[in-house]
């Protein structure tokens, strides 16, 4: 499931489910946006959380506010191909 913070409806309905992938109407949510938008739900076990990586920001900050999977995309503007194919090049973030 997927919804658009701070939206609280589509996180209430995707706790039902086996996860959730909170968007953002405009750019990407970091980490502490997104632990944010999770304060006091009530994750069952085994619930997984995704996240599309934000250049600049470590795997360990995305970890550390619940994100079970970091997805890395890109907004279909500019120069979207060149630069998604220079991450890729690049290898995955440590």
């Amino acid at each position: 499931m997927a919804g658009i913070g701070p939206h609280r409806r589509p996180l209430q309905r995707a706790l039902r489910w086996d996860g959730f992938f909170p968007i953002a109407s405009q750019g990407l949510l970091a980490p502490d946006e997104i632990a944010s938008y999770l304060d006091g739900a009530d994750r069952p076990p085994g619930w997984e959380l995704f996240a599309a990586r934000v250049p600049g920001v470590a795997p360990p900050e995305f970890e550390a506010a619940g994100v079970s999977w970091l997805v890395d995309s890109a907004w279909p503007t500019g120069e979207w191909v060149k630069e998604l194919s220079g991450r890729i090049a690049d290898g995955p973030q440590r």
